[in-house]
């Protein structure tokens, strides 16, 4: 890509050299691409930051996602298992009245509750055991087809 990008470059770079009474380095060509690079990244920054709060306003529960944005942001500097219980008991629960299915919300909610603490394996366990078991769809009967007349 360096190689494509040089070559777009040098016969700008060589007019503007010539304009300016100068000689082109060869290196130079890669200058103007990082450049550029950088100021678009800077640029970049408070639209990002922007999207952030636009994303907790369209949310679906837009007080919890605030919430969890500012658990993040308190939890940043722990690691591993203290990490987990402060996100925690930083988090408040989702407001399952919300949820497409509030039932299964619920249960996912009771879920967590009773396999608190642990990880791992034992957590995948443990929230596989408490939760629900779905009921197989019942397959619709069908009529047997009926027998041409000979």
């Amino acid at each position: 890509m360096k190689a494509k990008l040089r070559w777009r470059l040098t016969p700008a770079l060589s007019a503007l050299s010539a304009a300016a009474g100068t000689k082109a380095l060869p290196a130079l060509p890669a200058l103007p691409a990082l450049a550029a690079l950088a100021a678009g990244a800077l640029l970049a920054l408070p639209a990002l930051a922007q999207s952030a709060v636009d994303y907790c306003a369209k949310a679906r529960d837009p007080v919890r996602c605030e919430a969890r944005q500012a658990a993040l942001k308190n939890c940043a500097d722990k690691r591993h298992a203290e990490k987990q219980a402060c996100l925690e008991a930083s988090i408040p629960p989702p407001d399952c009245s919300r949820a497409q299915n509030p039932q299964s919300c619920e249960a996912a909610q009771k879920a967590r509750e009773v396999c608190r603490g642990k990880t791992g394996k034992e957590l995948k366990k443990c929230l596989r055991d408490e939760q629900p078991k779905k009921k197989p769809k019942k397959k619709p009967a069908t009529q047997p087809k009926a027998q041409p007349a000979n």
